[in-house]
């Protein structure tokens, strides 16, 4: 996502004279994308330059590799994610959302590829134009998907996480059982809160399952995932509520 909050900051402040819109962006985002220099250019030749066909020819140039630069930068993003949807793998259900996905990056990827020959075209207006059509590009077709893709991923890792603390559940409760303190008041009570966590947090999980299958207008899918990883936190401090408390009967266990 910080690629993403950098493209559109860089692609509005080729809408505007001032390069001082892009302070806010992460500065670690600018030299990833090795856009800093070119950032300070155009600064530089608005504030210093003499307002004559010189100063405009080297604002041109300068506004052209922002451009260029910008659309590299939102091509590496694409890469990115595409890995990130690449080394997720799903079960049989969300196949096709996965599918679907990796389309609409391909296709994302096809728009900035096209738009990167009419750069050299350009006077400074027709960047500000190109520009303004990127961002609302960006805005309406790429920002929603990838931000589904991300909830998406997110999503997965969670589903992994969910299978883990249920397995190890499973054992704390066999050890609880081999030892025979399930009649200890602390114990069934850390039991049944960890077990109500779990319980929450498989149940998020599903419902951020059927944002993915169902298309769902509203994506509310990330804030499931949050809210079951929030369940999973805390039942893993139950968990450690339970070590505790078999110290107190066996210290030495």
């Amino acid at each position: 996502m910080r690629h993403s909050i950098l493209i559109k900051a860089v692609l509005m402040a080729t809408l505007i004279f001032s390069a001082f819109f892009l302070r806010p962006v992460h500065a670690a985002a600018l030299e990833e994308c090795r856009l800093t220099e070119q950032l300070k250019e155009l600064e530089e030749v608005q504030k210093n330059f003499p307002w004559n066909e010189t100063a405009l020819s080297e604002e041109l140039r300068i506004r052209r590799g922002l451009l260029t630069s910008v659309l590299n930068c939102a091509s590496s993003e694409i890469k990115t994610l595409q890995g990130n949807l690449k080394d997720t793998t799903p079960d049989a259900g969300l196949q096709k959302i996965q599918g679907r996905f990796s389309s609409q990056l391909e296709s994302a990827t096809r728009y900035y590829n096209e738009q990167k020959p009419k750069i050299d075209l350009l006077n400074i207006i027709e960047t500000k134009i190109l520009a303004r059509s990127i961002l609302e590009w960006r805005e309406i077709n790429y920002a929603p998907v990838a931000q589904k893709i991300e909830s998406f991923v997110t999503w997965k890792k969670n589903h992994e996480l969910v299978i883990a603390a249920k397995e190890r559940f499973t054992q704390i409760i066999r050890t609880i059982e081999n030892l025979k303190l399930g009649n200890y008041e602390d114990i069934k009570k850390f039991l049944k809160d960890a077990q109500s966590n779990l319980d929450q947090a498989a149940q998020y999980n599903e419902l951020a399952k059927q944002v993915f299958i169902n298309l769902e207008l509203r994506d509310d899918s990330l804030r499931l995932v949050r809210a079951s990883l929030q369940e999973l936190s805390t039942a893993y401090e139950r968990f450690f509520d339970i070590s505790q408390a078999v110290n107190k009967v066996f210290p030495y266990y």
